[in-house]
């Protein structure tokens, strides 16, 4: 069933309030954009990946308030939500294809995006991005669980192809899987470590929840753990950091990792901010850095009417 105006409203500030790190990550998130912005010295032209009702472009503007602002949101549900939040008319909204934008933008900004967009989307993204910009990916991830070898696979990956919920790396295990149905062996183990991390993170969320007396949060957590441990599910997949980041540096991306959070417990290194400077040509090797915060600190496909990209409204 759709949801209201308010209800949305107030579904996204109890997310905030209820779930650990949300609040710090968007607020990361923000900080790296206005720098970006203060690096650029004019007025940026930045493009929102999904709308969030709303909730993150408010708290842009009232940062950067001259900004060119475009929101790419396909659900009109959404954007009429967006508008009715913001009350400016100098916010543009794009709901076509993304490589469709008409323009080339300075700054890209997604907030808890990445995991619920189509996993070619970034292709489609580089297209509207002068080379130099810039792209501030704020997500929750799976907390990293490919180490070892698998680590090694994920970092040498010619490219990262997700079939039925399973990561590929080579051009040979894709065709294999499109003509036979095989998943290689490595690939099985690193979805079992997938959802073994997982389960250790959704336990901490929901305890979070509860402890702070968000219940309805701690539901709709325990529905994206049901969803998320589904190999393959459409409505919540996160994968590892070093899978995310070498996405990104396959896209033709630069990466700065900023960890949001505690960074004494490996376990619970799920929410991140990456700051991404794209480069043309692709180039062979891509340069990543890894900024980890101190504890405690704050640094760094919709068709519903329900939020989207934050934690699922139950």
């Amino acid at each position: 069933m759709a949801l209201s105006y308010e209800q949305v409203s107030n579904y996204y500030q109890r997310a905030v309030e209820g779930h650990v790190y949300i609040r710090e990550t968007i607020d990361a998130a923000l900080e790296r954009v206005g720098a970006l912005v203060g690096r650029l010295g004019r007025n940026p032209r930045i493009l929102e990946l999904g709308s969030h009702a709303g909730f993150v472009s408010l708290q842009l503007l009232r940062r950067l308030p001259h900004a060119q602002l475009t929101v790419w949101e396909p659900n009109s549900d959404m954007v009429d939500m967006s508008r009715q939040r913001l009350r400016r008319d100098d916010v543009a909204y794009h709901r076509g294809d993304l490589d469709e934008l008409p323009g080339k933008v300075d700054i890209v900004l997604s907030v808890a995006r990445h995991h619920h967009l189509a996993h070619d989307y970034l292709s489609q993204l580089t297209r509207v991005m002068n080379p130099g910009s810039s792209y501030v990916l704020a997500d929750e991830l799976c907390p990293e669980y490919c180490w070892g070898d698998h680590a090694l696979r994920i970092a040498g990956a010619e490219l990262v192809h997700v079939a039925g919920g399973y990561v590929l790396t080579t051009h040979a295990e894709v065709a294999a899987f499109l003509e036979r149905g095989e998943v290689p062996t490595e690939a099985k183990e690193i979805e079992v470590l997938r959802k073994r991390a997982l389960w250790n993170w959704y336990r901490f969320v929901v305890d979070k929840a509860v402890e702070r007396g968000y219940f309805d949060i701690a539901v709709s957590e325990l529905q994206s753990t049901h969803d998320d441990l589904i190999t393959g599910s459409d409505a919540e997949h996160k994968f590892s950091p070093s899978i995310v980041e070498r996405q990104l540096c396959l896209a033709g991306f630069d990466v700065t990792r900023h960890l949001v959070g505690d960074s004494s417990a490996k376990e619970l290194q799920s929410m991140f901010v990456f700051e991404c400077q794209l480069r043309h040509p692709t180039p062979l090797f891509c340069q990543t850095q890894v900024v980890r915060a101190q504890r405690g600190s704050t640094a760094p496909n919709s068709s519903s009417t329900e939020p989207s990209g934050l934690p699922s409204a139950s």
